[in-house]
């Protein structure tokens, strides 16, 4: 009977929690009722199994599964963001003569490599020096204002980044620790240094254990008027050769400014002046424009690494797109509602927040989420969506689940993780070559352990449907 049910109906062979499942969450204290379950036969069109799949429920980083699909179908897969270079006049005697101007268009990766390639095209045009200041334009964006330190205290750290129209190198500095043993001290170095800013280094070159050297540093930001100060302190092992941290020490635009001072000069280029911000004058003569990767490729880059400031200029993009500049974080959540109603998965309950999931507010329904799989799946889009998510066993945040057995490589999926909360989203190809949709939610106190009880689910339906 069994044999006939899994072979013959297997809608009602998945009514039910599976046992594994539900010994894992009995094993780890987390009681069904925090549970929400949502799995969808896709080539049949068919629900396998629905456990409060209609309660809205935070799901951490799984929501940028919807920034990314709303963004990929009302952008389009090869839609570019645009970075201006700008002067009042053409440059005469390879010279700029008074400010140049860059004006942001939200580039979610605008990092050293693409900047430094558009300061050398404006090189390559014969521009050597600019004899005015250095003026930015971010007005494609209005972020409001926020703490990025009330959400978990940690204003520093590279996933609390607000989004900005001329976002660089994801707000973070990337700093350098070297044991100089030679000299007995620790040498460190930032690339790029933000503009007015200055490393004061307080670190003890010490003899001890390798393991968690960076626990052993400690940084603080002190401002000066205009500079910024940042102090680094505590102790740093000899024998550990170096490392590497990062974080947010500079607004964006110190950030960008110190980039500029230091590519320009390395490519020959003469520039004295300060950084200012305003608009770009709508005489002035566009000497050169950037372009970012396809948002194809963004969106691997958001998935894959649970990037939350990309995710979030993707949420301000769609608003700045579709409703209107300036981008703002309520007009990009009216884009996505209204994208949900209209793509006929519904908005009841639907709370988009930053777009990021790093989130206290966020909600969504599993049923919901697993409308939103399944639509994409069946969309003109799917090929690129699907490359979006991390391979189990493989990549992303998906690199150490569900590695060993048949089962490698058979998922494209998207954690997401915070305190009381523990999701899991994405497809699955099964043992028979069935292709589903898969949504748990959980949120509870001990929700990490839920991890266990999610893979065990992802398991069974590989090995039994």
């Amino acid at each position: 009977m069994l044999v006939c049910l899994l072979a013959c109906s297997p809608a009602q062979a998945l009514s039910a929690l599976p046992q594994v499942m539900l010994t894992q969450l009995q094993k780890n204290k987390i009681p069904v009722s925090a549970l929400s379950v949502y799995v969808r036969d896709l080539d049949a069109d068919r629900t396998l199994l629905s456990w409060n799949a209609g309660i809205p429920r935070n799901p951490a980083s799984v929501m940028k599964l919807v920034t990314t699909a709303a963004a990929l179908d009302m952008l389009g897969p090869t839609f570019q963001w645009k970075t201006r270079f700008a002067a009042l006049a053409d440059p005469l005697h390879e010279t700029v003569r008074g400010d140049l101007y860059i004006q942001g268009g939200g580039d979610p990766h605008l990092v050293s490599e693409s900047f430094w390639t558009d300061l050398r095209h404006l090189r390559h045009q014969g521009i050597r020096a600019i004899t005015g200041d250095l003026v930015l334009d971010a007005s494609y964006f209005q972020p409001q204002a926020e703490d990025p330190g009330a959400f978990d205290g940690e204003p520093l750290r590279a996933y609390n980044a607000p989004p900005h129209a001329l976002l660089f190198n994801f707000r973070t500095v990337h700093f350098y620790f070297y044991a100089d043993t030679l000299r007995g001290k620790v040498n460190i170095v930032a690339d790029p240094l933000p503009g007015n800013t200055k490393i004061h280094n307080q670190v003890k070159l010490v003899k001890a254990k390798c393991a968690s050297k960076m626990s052993r540093i400690r940084i603080a930001l002190k401002q000066r008027g205009e500079t910024t100060d940042v102090v680094f302190s505590g102790s740093f092992p000899r024998g550990c050769g170096g490392a590497e941290l990062y974080r947010v020490v500079a607004s964006p635009e110190n950030s960008l400014f110190g980039a500029f001072q230091s590519y320009w000069k390395a490519l020959g280029g003469s520039f004295a002046g300060k950084v200012k911000t305003g608009l770009v004058p709508a005489s002035a003569k566009v000497l050169h424009t950037g372009k970012s990767l396809p948002l194809a490729d963004i969106i691997r880059l958001v998935n894959k690494n649970s990037n939350n400031v990309m995710a979030r200029q993707l949420l301000l993009t769609l608003g700045a797109e579709q409703k209107g500049e300036p981008g703002t974080r309520a007009r990009g959540a009216q884009a996505i509602t209204e994208w949900l109603d209209r793509i006929g998965v519904g908005s009841s309950g639907f709370v988009v927040d930053n777009g990021a999931g790093l989130s206290r507010r966020g909600r969504i329904s599993a049923a919901a989420l697993g409308g939103v799989l399944e639509y994409m799946y069946h969309s003109k889009n799917m090929p690129e969506y699907l490359s979006s998510l991390s391979i189990n066993g493989r990549d992303g945040t998906m690199k150490k689940r569900l590695k060993h057995g048949q089962i490698l490589a058979a998922a494209r999926m998207k954690t997401g993780t915070i305190d009381h909360v523990k999701a899991i989203a994405g497809y699955l190809l099964t043992h028979q070559g069935r292709h589903l949709a898969v949504v748990v939610l959980i949120n509870h106190n001990r929700s990490g352990a839920g991890r266990w009880a999610q893979d065990q689910l992802v398991q069974w339906l590989y090995d039994q449907y």
